[in-house]
């Protein structure tokens, strides 16, 4: 048996030391990609907070594909004032575990598990990293009250202005899928909106604070519940399932254009500007109901509706007058019959009776012997 000497053992160890150096290299230059893809995952779970087994236990509504037949988008505000949005603005400061969405928008952007991006002069969202804002400069603009200790923000719910929050603006997208056959409606960005007073006016300037994707916000409104009804308190959904059920009322104040303009830029009036947020709604509706179905025959006019009621009536005019002119005819041709029948009956009958009263004259005897003798015998008993 040979035995190696010490440096044939020492050459046996480098040879050994450079395979794997080479094997492992190999490795890492061929998979690049999918190296960086796990490495962007797990930042991406260090910044919002959530591992894959949260996504996994919270589902979010589905993406819209890149290659859709068509989509339309609509930008609407909604008030937290009328009743079919106010489950967005209670409870105005959390009870019993329970907030309302902006204290919950508020503490994901404060703490950097959102990101939140500007909103620029022309309401466009831009979800880019250029784009984000700074959480302090947005604390200092809105004069909120804050504490910062290492770069973390300490802020007490009552100085959250959340009660001044009073619409929101969001962005909503209509598209059919035609791999599924299916329609869909939801949301893709959010932005709150501050109301607030200063000292040179008494009615409230809307400010709006920023934009957010809702494709981030999506897992954690899935586990704050809101109540969504007055007469049950114990009917309750996630904010997720509002948005995608679409139980919100919004009033629609722009659409993705190639202007890029707001209904109030071609609409002057509020009778028009009115006029044209039910149209595009409508257009949505109908697009809608005609995607399996023929599309509805349109209904006639009020006018022409009293057209027709107007040549409903004349003709039946015309029939009435046919039909009593007919009538009258008939009486008239009837009349005529019988007045010529009534008249050789009445001749007849009166040559009957003049005949009989001749008769009757010639059979009678002369009463004058009588009517003589009848006054003598009353002279008598006188």
């Amino acid at each position: 048996m040979i035995i190696p000497t010490f440096l044939e053992r020492i050459q046996m160890k480098r040879i050994l030391f450079f395979s794997i150096s080479l094997y492992l290299a190999l490795n890492l230059v061929a998979q690049p990609a999918a190296r960086r893809k796990e490495q962007a995952e797990k930042q991406k779970s260090r910044a919002t907070g959530l591992t894959e087994r949260a996504r996994l236990t919270y589902p979010v509504q589905q993406d819209m594909p890149d290659d859709v037949m068509w989509s339309r988008e609509v930008y609407r505000t909604l008030d937290l004032t009328k009743d079919e949005n106010a489950a967005l603005y209670y409870p105005v400061e959390p009870v019993n575990g329970r907030m309302n969405l902006f204290t919950l928008v508020f503490r994901l952007v404060t703490n950097n598990m959102v990101p939140a991006y500007d909103y620029r002069l022309d309401g466009n969202e831009v979800f880019t990293t250029d784009n984000k804002i700074n959480v302090k400069d947005l604390l200092d603009r809105y004069h909120i009250y804050y504490e910062e200790n290492n770069g973390k923000f300490k802020i007490e719910n009552a100085d959250i202005p959340s009660n001044e929050v009073m619409s929101y603006f969001i962005k909503e997208v209509a598209f059919y899928d035609q791999h599924t056959g299916s329609y869909h409606k939801k949301v893709t960005a959010i932005c709150p909106v501050l109301h607030r007073t200063d000292e040179f006016s008494s009615a409230p300037i809307k400010y709006p604070l920023f934009w957010l994707n809702y494709k981030d916000l999506s897992t954690y409104l899935t586990r704050n519940p809101v109540m969504t009804s007055n007469l049950n308190n114990s009917a309750t959904m996630s904010v997720d399932d509002y948005f995608s059920m679409n139980m919100y009322k919004g009033e629609v104040y722009k659409t993705t254009n190639m202007q890029n303009r707001l209904i109030m830029q071609y609409c002057e009036t509020d009778s028009a500007r009115i006029a044209e947020e039910k149209r595009i709604d409508k257009q949505l509706v109908d697009f809608e109901k005609n995607i399996w179905s023929q599309p509805e025959k349109p209904k006639p006019s009020v006018a022409a509706n009293a057209d027709a009621v107007k040549d409903s009536a004349a003709v039946a005019k015309t029939d009435e007058k046919k039909s009593v002119r007919r009538s009258r005819s008939a009486r008239r041709s009837r009349g005529t019959s019988g007045s010529s029948s009534k008249s050789k009956s009445s001749a007849t009958k009166s040559k009957s009776t003049k005949t009989k009263s001749s008769a009757s004259k010639s059979s009678k005897p002369k009463s004058s012997g009588s009517s003589g003798a009848r006054a003598s015998v009353r002279r008598q008993r006188h």
